[in-house]
């Protein structure tokens, strides 16, 4: 049963509270439980606040869990990761997908722009509005124009535009997600630029990634990475298709890149053999997932982030990560 308006809802088949619409304008999609597996039906609201949809976003019901064989390779910067990725770029044949936040740094456009050369069909998904200063937005923009004129095909996530058009389904694009040559997978914390990828002897930030050889792993991302990419999708353009304003900034030009660059000592571990993970895809199911593995914690439970908001914007109720963790601790 499905009762909305307002107020209490006395008729046959449903119990309490009808439920309450959402805004016209806010691109809402009333759905019961997850959407997947978790579907109450107690003929109350309750089966309808568990979380929300939004026009254009994903929701994939496949739990993200996989098993398989292959070769698993730690990328951990600053030192020596840089090398890592421009060798990885390097060896790329036939394709590239890469979806970031924010794009700057010469290294790894040099490495890009030479598999475009060697014939490698490229894809680049960026965020069409980032946050700082009008210095991050102007690079952003340049990065965009030279990686077009690279060969790659360039997309922006931007909110919708036009009259009565929704909001967005997503905040950001704040993936940082490669797949190279469908069989092999980049997946780490941090942007592509300096900061995150720097030059040696160079101050850098504390990223964690890591690359997996595997092409059940890839095809399983790429089913994340081809629904953001389609740009019939109003939050999705094509950098061909964008205003004036999001083009190329007059008088813009590409920094000149270094090789001053080298490898990690000692080399990175490499574990090459069976293994099992589970993808998470924010915001379709990383929540619940998380909220899993810590209820699975039976030990130790570290966290290492940069921000642990306290407020919940996704769903109904309280952040069920912060009652997850109260429940650990209370173990």
């Amino acid at each position: 049963a499905f009762v909305y308006g307002s107020g209490f809802a006395e008729i046959p088949g449903w119990d309490g509270l009808a439920l309450q619409m959402p805004p016209s304008d806010a691109g809402l999609i009333l759905m019961r439980g997850d959407g997947c597996n978790v579907l109450p039906d107690t003929d109350t609201s309750a089966d309808w606040e568990y979380r929300w949809l939004r026009l254009g976003s994903s929701l994939f019901c496949d739990s993200g869990y996989f098993v398989t064989d292959g070769s698993v390779i730690p990328v951990t910067s600053p030192v020596g990761s840089l090398f890592q990725m421009v060798e990885w770029i390097n060896a790329a044949t036939t394709s590239l997908h890469l979806h970031v936040y924010q794009f700057d740094s010469p290294e790894l456009y040099n490495a890009i722009e030479g598999a475009v050369i060697r014939g490698v069909d490229c894809t680049i998904l960026l965020e069409g509005d980032i946050l700082g200063d009008a210095a991050d937005s102007t690079d952003q923009r340049g990065w965009a124009d030279e990686l077009a004129n690279a060969g790659c095909n360039v997309l922006w996530m931007v909110e919708p535009d036009g009259v009565n058009a929704p909001m967005g389904p997503y905040r950001y694009i704040h993936s940082k997600v490669a797949v190279r040559d469908g069989d092999s997978v980049w997946i780490g914390s941090g942007n592509w630029k300096r900061s995150t990828f720097p030059l040696d002897g160079v101050t850098g930030n504390r990223d964690s990634g890591v690359i997996i050889n595997s092409q059940d792993v890839a095809d399983l991302v790429m089913t994340r990475m081809l629904w953001d990419e389609n740009e019939s999708q109003r939050h999705i353009i094509n950098l061909d298709d964008a205003p004036a304003s999001m083009g190329r900034p007059t008088g813009w030009v590409r920094p000149t890149a270094s090789t001053e660059f080298g490898p990690a000592e000692p080399m990175p571990l490499i574990y090459d053999g069976p293994f099992g993970a589970v993808l998470l895809t924010c915001p379709d199911d990383c929540i619940q997932s998380l909220v899993w593995m810590i209820d699975h914690a039976h030990e130790t439970l570290d966290i290492s982030v940069q921000y642990f908001d306290l407020g919940w914007h996704w769903g109904y109720g309280d952040n069920p990560l912060i009652e997850a963790v109260e429940r650990a601790a209370n173990r």
